[in-house]
């Protein structure tokens, strides 16, 4: 099973349980770990299992790097389906806002009106609405998807790899 030559009774008792909750396994025949005992081998040692129901959506895929294991990296993917709203949608900056010409804005369209309650309604909304944007900037638009593990800890953790990562190559370079 995954490019192994022999199945043991553990890999019977993973298929099973894949086969019981119902789990997909994303690898393909792609080694994963390098075990430096022995002859150096490499093996397929590191499962990637996503629920059947999300499979279709997902890839994985096995990096070069190492970062100081004998795993090679697993890159998972997971293709979402966003709808415009989940894209981050601009908000009105109001602490840069123009208050001065919003009021202004706002007077001129608004005026004094003996009109249904409903197309006053509409008209009221309508005129802010336009007066909010001649007036107020909209924040730029954000389109990370928040992930419910990420914390300060992986904050700090991809910063301390990143500085790491660039000393490395600065010592590279002048050697």
């Amino acid at each position: 099973m995954w490019g192994s030559v022999y199945t043991n009774c553990s890999c019977r008792s993973l298929v099973e349980a894949l086969d019981v909750h119902d789990f997909v396994v994303l690898n393909t025949t792609t080694p994963t770990h390098l075990s430096f005992t022995g002859r150096n081998a490499w093996s397929l040692l590191d499962l990637v299992l996503v629920s059947s129901s999300c499979a279709s959506l997902c890839t994985s895929t096995v990096a070069s790097e190492f970062l100081g294991s004998d795993h090679s990296v697993v890159l998972t993917a997971v293709k979402a389906r966003t709808t415009p709203e989940d894209l981050g949608v601009p908000k009105w900056n109001f602490g840069k806002a123009d208050w001065q010409k919003f009021s202004a804005v706002c007077d001129h369209t608004l005026g004094s009106f003996s009109i249904s309650l409903d197309y006053a309604y509409c008209l009221f909304d309508t005129s802010v609405r336009e007066a909010a944007m001649e007036a107020i900037p909209l924040s730029k638009r954000s389109i990370k998807i928040a992930v419910p593990w990420w914390n300060k800890q992986c904050d700090i953790a991809v910063k301390n790899k990143k500085h790491a990562f660039n000393r490395m190559k600065g010592d590279l370079a002048f050697a």
